[in-house]
């Protein structure tokens, strides 16, 4: 089956709200919701899933080209940096909103960040903080996009104190609003983003702007917040590249050594998938290269169910080009792309073959067990909420930041979670009844200790929303 548009999204999103309905306690909403046409077609033919497409040379191409000219809008330019960091860092957009933008480094080795949550590492997690690298050397167009974007993270406009890298901006991509915007709203910037760039042109050996979008319409609904991190990964695999190599893009498994020495040498490997298929697209490869006839293909397909001209579509982003010499596709030019110290490309490059210290394990997320009692969750504004580790909703892998709790104390928080409340409430009659077996006495012993009202609270006890604590 194949979905399209609204057909292909939708009814994902309803089972999504369906099963958090539930889960909530919302029984009528969610069964109201599972009657609707929408769900019950996508029930009957089976619930759609489908894998992020990877986003087209000539997007990565064009991105490159805005970060460089300033005649664009800071926030174009802005979110044009975004999706190149997700694209070669291999990313997704909810990695980006936990990069503390004060992690960000720059040097003649590369770009290097701090990622402080991941769906594999962080809070509540055995692995903590992962590192991300981008090489000083990868680029397309001719023009050093990467210190351009540095400068333009680090100017007065977007270095302003936060815990998270991408701003919300206005619709007219200029000034960014000073609050958090979550992974679904940094996804719906830049496929905004995609709306607005104009199309690459080769002239002269160098590459330049038209006016003409490259994606008119609603074609930048082709692709998914998660199309940039399958770019990289996916011509590294279409170029041969291991797969124990390929696992250190997005998922950086060297933190489960935590070892420096592992962080540092991962480096090497990730920078040198990252040079091996710049080089590919810039110079061409064994086996034709790499090809984006499917690719595009499908996107023509897209476009032409939308009612616009896919072959005019395509065409636009047709920018690798046939070498009958070399028997491969590639964009041409020299490598780098841009003007870089001889002496400091190697060092840029890494090692593909570098020695890990340790043998290979592939890195899969596991439940972690966690020996405290309780946990607090600090929110942005350093507000503290108590909840009891592993019978609460709230999971401390999706909040900004927790505490484990092994004591409590006069102090320690500043609020109970109102539905770990119940429980602890009902903890606290149990142990006062005086008519409690053996076998009663020893499971209360496995139980939390009860939460006693010398924890200096005060009215805010009562328990407030969970919204203060994501």
């Amino acid at each position: 089956m194949r979905f399209t548009g609204w057909e292909r999204v939708f009814p994902n999103l309803s089972w999504q709200a369906f099963h958090s309905w539930k889960a909530l306690g919302w029984y009528r909403l969610a069964n109201a919701l599972a009657r609707t046409p929408c769900c019950l077609r996508a029930s009957s033919l089976g619930q759609p899933s489908w894998k992020s497409i990877r986003l087209p040379v000539s997007v990565v191409l064009i991105c490159e080209l805005v970060v460089c000219r300033p005649l664009y809008p800071p926030g174009l330019r802005f979110m044009a940096f975004i999706l190149l960091v997700m694209v070669w860092a291999s990313l997704r957009a909810d990695d980006m909103q936990n990069v503390n933008p004060a992690s960000v480094k720059l040097s003649q080795v590369g770009l290097r960040f701090i990622l402080r949550k991941t769906k594999t590492s962080g809070p509540g997690r055995k692995v903590g903080e992962l590192h991300g690298f981008i090489s000083r050397v990868v680029g397309l167009s001719g023009f050093d996009w990467l210190g351009e974007g540095f400068k333009l993270l680090t100017s007065e406009r977007f270095s302003w104190a936060r815990d998270f890298l991408c701003p919300c901006f206005t619709n007219e991509s200029d000034e960014p609003k000073r609050e958090y915007m979550d992974a679904e709203g940094l996804a719906l910037q830049l496929r905004r983003l995609l709306k607005e760039l104009p199309t690459p042109v080769r002239q002269m050996g160098t590459w330049k702007v038209k006016r003409e979008l490259l994606l008119p319409g609603d074609v930048a609904n082709f692709w998914t917040g998660h199309s940039p991190r399958h770019f990289v990964v996916s011509i590294a695999a279409a170029i041969g590249i291991s797969k124990d190599r390929r696992d250190y893009l997005g998922r950086w498994a060297c933190a489960q050594h935590g070892s420096q020495d592992y962080v540092l040498t991962s480096r090497q490997v990730v920078q040198a998938i990252q040079t091996t298929v710049c080089k590919t697209l810039l110079l061409g490869g064994d086996g034709g290269g790499y090809i984006e006839e499917e690719l595009l293909c499908t996107l023509r397909s897209f476009a032409d169910d939308l009612g616009l001209n896919g072959e005019e579509i395509v065409g636009a982003n047709t920018v690798m080009q046939w070498d009958g010499h070399k028997q491969t596709w590639l964009l041409g030019g020299q490598y780098p792309a841009f003007a870089v110290n001889p002496e400091r490309v190697p060092i840029a490059e890494g090692e593909l073959e570098a020695k890990l210290p340790g043998e290979y394990e592939a890195f899969e997320a596991e439940p972690d067990e966690d020996e405290a009692p309780y946990f607090l969750t600090v929110s942005r504004r350093g507000f503290r909420r108590l909840h009891l580790s592993k019978r609460c909703a709230v999971r401390r892998e999706r909040c900004l930041e927790t505490i484990p709790v092994f004591h409590l104390g006069e102090g320690i928080a500043d609020a109970m979670c109102k539905l770990c409340k119940p429980r602890v409430e009902i903890g606290e009659e149990s142990s006062t009844s005086g008519s409690e077996d053996t076998v009663e006495g020893e499971q209360e012993a496995l139980e939390p200790e009860p939460f006693g009202g010398g924890l200096g609270l005060g009215p805010l006890a009562g328990g407030l929303g969970h919204d203060q604590d994501l």
